[in-house]
């Protein structure tokens, strides 16, 4: 939970920005998901947390950035350091 907290904020964060700067007019929520979604990918190295916040939210229309998000953000934890469940 803790890992998916600070993956909302982050994402949220990043979208309030976006929307203050002017640019495209999406939801913050919609960036709170998919940061969380990467956040989460990254820390644990699981690709599946893309099916638990689907289910989560029931959101199937950011079903393509969501995905997206996961696959990076897991390239970028992998880079970075071994997934959580290898490091235990």
């Amino acid at each position: 939970i803790p890992m998916l907290a600070i993956g909302l904020a982050m994402g949220r964060f990043f979208g309030e920005i976006v929307q203050l700067a002017g640019g495209p007019t999406f939801s913050p929520g919609g960036y709170a998901m998919v940061g969380a979604s990467a956040f989460l990918a990254g820390a644990t190295g699981a690709v599946s947390t893309a099916i638990i916040m689907f289910e989560i939210t029931s959101q199937m229309s950011f079903m393509v950035p969501v995905l997206m998000a996961v696959v990076l953000g897991r390239a970028a934890g992998k880079v970075i350091s071994p997934d959580l469940y290898e490091a235990l």
